[in-house]
């Protein structure tokens, strides 16, 4: 009997600590990336205990998004097979290995966590509104202090928590997401708790629109259209006042100095006259062109498997040498597009693999009804255009967590609404 109480006083107190965990890494992410890690390990340990071993293997099978995770993983590992670059290679898959690890314990945690879906996505709202505060923060002790220009309230000198704004961007994208689902599912009953969310919404915008993240602005204005689909339904009223409201936004969005390469960038990507290497790299956009021209290269000549995830680099800074692309040779850029990236590296079944990703989570958003869900989906999705997030550390976490937090919110698993 002793024992038996013994037990379950241990699971209590793992249970605890599971959960925690759990809300100080959703508030971390922002804020200190380096700890994520580990807590992230101490919480799959913990999370060891706490599940049903009788009732795990008849369940994982009938887990779609559990299965497509694991399904991107262990492509990456065959892929191993025909690397030349070994040492690249397991460190792709050291940085993917929470592709198997999350979503083979987030769903099937047998206790009844004492925190909800709710709590989690509002420690992550917090974590990203004190982020943005430090760095505004920053921002304005240098220009008080030093007269310092209005550059460093924009783009990477105002993202002095994250190396690159645009991972950044995407953190904020989905707090403001999360704070709307949480207002419009109602949530949230505490009336302060609710004005807080009411107030941090713009606030948050602005932050994106500082950060100059194109990605995340592009995510936000189809967030928007996203949200906007309900009044749209409604009286002549609500589609003149939410149409009114999109296009005011667009056109403040598109004001961004990022912007202003636009039309020229879309001219020569469709541009079949000019050289490659005759493109204006002085501007990312464009660097992105040369960059995915050369890409498609190396993709028409391994198209069914790939180069092998450790060799995808290699191959890319040998074809820049090639057409004397010489700033990607320096810089040694990846493919600024996760979709191009994982094609180079596994081919059409690696690019098929990370679309089911979407494509299952997708799915549930719409049975659902959850625009939690479909907003996640559109964020990820349009900076995997623009961006090899998937290659780092900030992208893979940010990504295997909260895609594994989503596929375990449903009626019997323990992140309960």
């Amino acid at each position: 009997m002793e024992l038996s109480t013994e037990i379950s006083n241990n699971k209590k107190w793992i249970t605890k600590v599971n959960s925690y965990l759990l809300l100080v890494i959703s508030f971390l992410f922002p804020i200190y990336q380096k700890i994520i890690p580990i807590l992230l390990f101490t919480w799959f340990i913990t999370s060891l205990f706490l599940i049903d071993y009788k009732t795990y293997f008849s369940s994982v099978k009938n887990k779609i998004g559990v299965l497509v995770m694991t399904l991107f993983f262990v492509i990456h590992l065959f892929s191993l097979f025909y690397s030349n670059n070994l040492k690249s290679g397991f460190f792709d898959i050291e940085v993917k290995l929470t592709f198997l690890l999350l979503p083979l314990v987030m769903p099937f945690i047998s206790n009844k966590s004492e925190f909800k879906f709710k709590s989690i996505l509002l420690s992550f709202i917090a974590g990203n509104s004190i982020a943005s505060l430090i760095c505004l923060g920053h921002s304005f002790f240098l220009l008080f202090a030093y007269n310092a220009s209005f550059q460093y309230f924009t783009y990477t000198d105002l993202s002095i928590l994250m190396a690159h704004p645009t991972y950044f961007a995407i953190y904020i994208c989905f707090s403001i997401a999360s704070a709307v689902y949480l207002l419009k599912k109602k949530e949230i009953t505490n009336s302060k708790l609710k004005i807080s969310l009411y107030i941090t919404i713009p606030f948050l915008f602005m932050m994106v629109y500082l950060l100059s993240s194109k990605a995340g602005l592009i995510a936000l204005l189809l967030l928007m259209i996203v949200w906007a689909i309900p009044f749209i339904k409604k009286n002549l009223y609500s589609k003149i006042i939410a149409t009114v409201i999109f296009f005011l936004i667009t056109i403040v969005i598109l004001k961004n100095d990022r912007f202003s390469v636009l039309p020229a960038t879309i001219k020569e990507i469709f541009s079949s006259n000019k050289k490659t290497q005759a493109v204006d790299v002085n501007e990312s956009t464009n660097e992105r062109i040369v960059i995915w021209r050369s890409s498609i290269h190396i993709i028409k000549e391994n198209l069914f498997l790939g180069v092998g995830t450790g060799d995808v680099k290699d191959e890319l800074i040998n074809n820049y040498k090639k057409i004397n692309f010489k700033l990607g040779v320096e810089r040694k850029f990846n493919a600024h597009n996760q979709f191009i990236e994982t094609t180079i590296g596994l081919g059409l079944i690696g690019l098929i693999s990370l679309l089911l990703i979407f494509l299952t989570l997708t799915k549930l958003g719409i049975q659902e009804s959850d625009i939690l869900k479909i907003g996640f989906v559109v964020i990820l999705f349009i900076n995997l255009l623009f961006e090899s997030v998937l290659n780092t550390q900030a992208g893979v976490l940010f990504f295997t967590f909260f895609y594994s937090v989503l596929i375990s919110k449903n009626g019997n698993q323990f992140l309960k609404r």
